[in-house]
């Protein structure tokens, strides 16, 4: 598949307009969010990050709860003697 040169230039500076564009949108959006935290605002990543730790120490703790519960209802070996008459 033969493509001229001229397509594939035509193609390479399309693309570097688009990458342009979107790396000038981001450098927009990092200012944005600066200015926010700035202001006192936490980005959503970082809320959401915040919930998921909180929601993971959650589960931590319950599941701490229910070890105790359940390892208060396990025999171990060596807990009772039998005493053989």
């Amino acid at each position: 598949p033969y493509v001229p040169n001229v397509i594939l230039e035509k193609i390479i500076i399309d693309l570097e307009d688009e990458v342009v564009n979107l790396l000038e949108k981001e450098k927009a959006n990092l200012k944005t969010i600066e200015s926010l935290k700035s202001k006192g605002f936490k980005s959503s990543e970082t809320v959401i990050s915040e919930s998921e730790n909180q929601s993971e120490n959650d589960c931590r703790v319950d599941e701490k709860e229910c070890d105790k519960v359940e390892n208060s209802k396990v025999i171990a070996p060596g807990m009772f003697k039998l005493s053989v008459s």
